[in-house]
């Protein structure tokens, strides 16, 4: 169901295809039914359909639930890297569903039986941008093979989505935002309602807005952490962790090291963490003074050398 728009607490972006549905505008008179047709050109992989002839009848009032993220995990969005898109799969109640991220999000879900019925039946995702929401009909998208999981968020440019617990998934932008709540997917929205065609191509006009990638954000190796921050280099080469600890990491060796180190390449444990520096020429083959690995966390990190590639 979709209410009129309201400030959205989370900070500020669809498919590989986009869907035309005809949207509800507010106005003093009974809306009256009309008729939409368009059509729209879709990547290869994925089915769309145009709106068929509705009723605009008010849905009931329904709110998207607020999310602080500052009490979430930020998660990188190349966690969710899909073969020129992202995806990342959510569970709610136990009921696993999916995003896929292409200029604009599209979530799959279940929308309130008041919002009309798209040309080939009942909408059965909804798409958020900078410019609003729009429901949609979706398919041939292969399944994420990532997840975002409950107590994570995700920077999306112009569009931010929050897992805050089991129970649901929230995403925001400046002027819109959707709930997708429960087991049963159910998809609440606030904030100006397009046509799936309109809210596309105004999406893939915009500039793309640059991911925020802070040192507590969660990443997933390879990847190199410190470079854009001025910090400490740290390679993470793999594994899931936030760049402050692994450059946390290899500062904690380094302080170690020369008091509590054993053997040839100087050998520390700590917290889960055994770290070493590498022979000469060991070190120039890895290109890297420093190397610390977490088996149970499945987490590789090295410090490198200024220059030297990594093999």
């Amino acid at each position: 169901m979709y209410t009129p728009a309201r400030t959205i607490v989370l900070p500020t972006a669809v498919a590989a295809a986009a869907l035309t549905l005809s949207a509800c505008s507010a106005t003093t008179e009974p809306p009256q039914p009309q008729t939409v047709t368009q059509t729209t050109t879709v990547e290869p992989t994925v089915e769309t359909h145009t709106p068929s002839t509705h009723s605009t009848s008010a849905a009931p009032a329904a709110s998207v639930r607020s999310v602080d993220v500052t009490q979430l995990q930020q998660v990188s969005p190349t966690l969710f890297d899909a073969d020129g898109s992202k995806m990342f799969s959510f569970v709610n109640g136990g009921a696993a569903s999916q995003c896929v991220f292409y200029g604009a999000v599209t979530c799959f879900g279940t929308p309130d039986k008041s919002v009309p019925d798209v040309d080939g039946g009942r909408p059965g995702a909804v798409q958020i941008s900078a410019d609003g929401v729009a429901y949609t009909n979706a398919e041939g998208i292969p399944p994420a093979t990532a997840e975002l999981k409950p107590g994570q968020w995700v920077n999306l440019g112009n569009v931010q989505c929050a897992k805050p617990d089991n129970e649901s998934l929230v995403c925001t932008s400046d002027s819109a935002a959707f709930e997708i709540a429960g087991a049963d997917h159910r998809i609440v929205t606030e904030g100006p309602v397009l046509s799936s065609r309109e809210l596309t191509e105004k999406a893939l006009a915009q500039p793309g807005m640059g991911y925020e990638t802070g040192t507590d954000v969660l990443v997933q190796g390879p990847i190199m952490c410190g470079a854009m921050e001025g910090h400490r280099l740290a390679d993470v080469v793999t594994g899931e962790i936030t760049c402050a600890e692994a450059m946390d990491v290899l500062d904690r060796y380094d302080a170690r090291k020369f008091e509590e180190g054993m053997g040839n390449t100087i050998s520390v444990s700590f917290d889960g963490w055994d770290c070493s520096s590498p022979t000469a020429a060991r070190s120039e083959e890895l290109g890297a003074a420093t190397v610390c690995y977490n088996k149970q966390r499945g987490i590789e990190i090295r410090d490198p050398l200024m220059g030297v590639s990594a093999q």
